[in-house]
């Protein structure tokens, strides 16, 4: 006789047999490739050092902007140059602005106040990218760049050649500015003696240590601005955090040691200046009050004058000024 399931009877063998199929196919289809690792791309990232600050890329009045790009390391990194709208006799010296943690390019060129260089004439701006909006200065620092450790030195010297081979730069008149986490990686690259950097100038920063080496650096003009107020970089320093950074006074050490100052300084103000045995100059500026933001005037000149008279101190000589002005 014939055997008939009832209704739920062949319900249950159904789901059994589904069952039964999609364990072994769990069981036998191949085990899914690790997820990749996040790619090394460009980004405005947020940090406890600098807020995040986005800003359109303008070109300031009187000048053009053009994109350049190099591969290090089988990277594509860009770079901003701006130069004079009306041309120039001449080669004109070059100024490298590496931005601080966070700041995106068009940030970097609107904050640093720097246009009129370029406006007048005077000096042609490069403003290199980091990756993640953050560079790679040693000693833990700083952000995305600290984790991914791009060799940002060798794209900074890179694109600097790349301008020396296509674009009228003076080779003899080439200076670094740095903020903040470009600033520590602007001192980094000055220890290195086949660097064409002769001027440094920073605000928010100091050099996270002594230069590594037998070799000695060349001789480079310093200029080291700090706010008295600033709680990222601490006039006193600070030991602990992922970044420990040395005291202003220490870092102000090392930059006579490099130098050779070994004379009294000359006190002015709110600025102190070392005359060295090199002929270069090291020299502090105090903005009492201020803490690590960029100084625009609020209190105290903006850092983009003083940038400017320090340039065009004649032993320095990056840049000519008939018409100079103190610290």
């Amino acid at each position: 006789m014939e055997r008939r399931l009832r209704p739920a009877g062949a319900i249950t063998a159904v789901v059994t047999v589904l069952l039964v199929s999609f364990v072994g196919y769990v069981a036998l289809r191949p085990a899914p490739p690790p997820p990749a690792p996040p790619p090394m791309v460009p980004a405005v990232s947020t940090g406890p050092a600098v807020a995040a600050v986005t800003m359109p890329l303008v070109a300031p009045a009187g000048t053009v902007l053009s994109t350049r790009s190099v591969v290090v390391d089988g990277l594509r990194r860009t770079s901003v140059l701006v130069r004079p709208a009306v041309g120039t006799r001449g080669a004109l010296p070059l100024v490298v602005v590496l931005h601080g943690r966070g700041q995106s390019p068009g940030a970097a060129v609107t904050v640093s106040d720097l246009g009129a260089l370029a406006a007048e004439g005077r000096a042609a701006l490069l403003y290199p990218e980091g990756l993640g909006a953050s560079w790679n200065a040693g000693h833990g620092c700083c952000g995305p760049a600290a984790v991914h450790r791009p060799d940002d030195a060798a794209f900074v010297q890179a694109a600097v050649a790349d301008l020396q081979e296509h674009v009228d730069i003076d080779d003899r008149r080439i200076a670094l500015v740095g903020y903040s986490n470009g600033g520590k990686l602007a001192y980094d690259l000055t220890c290195d003696p086949r660097a064409p950097f002769s001027a440094l100038a920073t605000y928010g920063a100091v050099p996270l240590g002594r230069c590594p080496g037998p070799a000695a650096p060349r001789p480079v003009s310093y200029l080291l601005a700090a706010g008295s107020a600033d709680t990222v970089m601490p006039l006193a320093g600070r030991d602990h955090g992922s970044t420990p950074e040395p005291p202003v006074a220490t870092g102000l050490a090392w930059l006579r040691t490099r130098d050779g100052c070994a004379t009294p300084p000359a006190v002015a103000g709110d600025t102190t200046t070392w005359r060295c045995a090199s002929g270069t100059r090291v020299v502090f500026r105090l903005y009492p009050g201020h803490a690590h933001a960029w100084p625009t005037g609020n209190d105290g000149p903006p850092m983009s004058a003083v940038i400017g008279r320090f340039l065009a101190d004649p032993a320095i000589g990056i840049i000519r000024d008939e018409s100079l002005r103190p610290f």
